[in-house]
């Protein structure tokens, strides 16, 4: 974001989704501030080794997907414009779509609900669960989320690769790129959307490129919890990127205007020609009754230069 980005714009549009003055949009995904987490089912899995929270819904059990806003002020996104080098299986398991976002201090109860999914968590495995704590953007609180590419195939063997929608993979770098050792699992698969309203004020969902998405868009990002056993027996909490969808982009872009303003003005205005006025001598009418001077040589801390001798008599 440019030092012409209008937070406390962007403050006002994160506060009138969270007062909710938008229509119930068609996936109907909860604000994480609005969810009972503590009626949270939750699982342990084998496939791959995690913990799930689950919500029963017609007599079934789903995994539980939330949602927060905010603007984005971090992160790496598809799609890939060439190949990476030098990828070892190491480096391929972790390459990750990733997404950072702020609200600039506007208090949404996010925090406070990811505390209690911790506690779940401990409760249900009796193991520590590391805190999630996140590097501050200008001082201001943030969330991350993020999405491996590949899942090792080993720890999914139920599940079939998926292939890379057009969108996330238009070059078809990643589809080339996998080997048989990964697959494109549940985990892996984010939607990337664009809201809008239809005729009749219903707020729909769009696909579009992730390449639109920049940092101070105003943006939705849905997640589902898990808890991944990390060394000596404990747990790690982590925000599992599940689609990432544009609200507004109209803070950047004004933003940007206005920086490009700001640049022209202070480069000054191109093919200028600055004009002068003579002040004595008018160049085209040498001055009458003066006799030429004579050019000799004379000597200026030891260097010898031309100078005129002017004539007085």
């Amino acid at each position: 974001m440019n030092a012409q980005y209008d937070v406390n714009a962007a403050k006002r549009i994160l506060e009138e989704k969270l007062a909710g003055v938008n229509m119930p949009d068609a996936v109907h995904v909860l604000h994480i501030r609005d969810m009972k987490v503590e009626d949270f089912i939750v699982k342990t899995i084998a496939h791959p080794p995690s913990i799930r929270m689950m919500v029963q819904e017609d007599e079934e059990e789903y995994e539980a997907v939330m949602k927060i806003y905010g603007v984005i002020c971090g992160g790496v996104l598809p799609p890939f414009q060439r190949q990476p080098r030098s990828l070892t299986p190491s480096k391929m398991r972790n390459l990750r779509q990733h997404v950072k976002i702020t609200t600039f201090g506007v208090e949404d109860g996010t925090a406070q609900q990811i505390a209690k999914l911790r506690e779940l968590i401990q409760d249900h495995t009796g193991a520590d669960v590391q805190e999630m704590e996140f590097l501050p953007y200008e001082g201001h609180p943030c969330f991350e989320a993020h999405a491996r590419y590949f899942t090792d195939r080993n720890l999914i063997p139920y599940e079939k690769s998926t292939p890379f929608p057009s969108n996330v993979d238009p070059h078809h770098i990643l589809s080339n790129l996998r080997p048989d050792l990964f697959v494109r699992g549940p985990d892996n698969c984010v939607e990337y959307c664009k809201e809008t309203v239809d005729a009749r004020g219903n707020i729909k969902y769009l696909p579009v490129n992730p390449a639109i998405f920049n940092p101070g868009d105003v943006i939705e990002v849905a997640f589902s919890c898990v808890g991944v056993p990390v060394k000596e027996g404990r747990y790690r909490l982590l925000l599992n990127l599940r689609a990432v969808t544009l609200v507004t982009d109209e803070c950047r872009k004004k933003s940007e205007v206005e920086s490009l303003s700001k640049n022209r003005a202070a480069q000054g205005e191109p093919g200028f020609v600055l004009k002068r006025k003579r002040l004595y001598v008018d160049e085209d009418e040498p001055a009458r009754n003066s006799k030429a001077g004579k050019r000799t040589r004379t000597s200026v801390v030891g260097e010898t230069q031309d100078c005129m001798e002017m004539d007085y008599n």
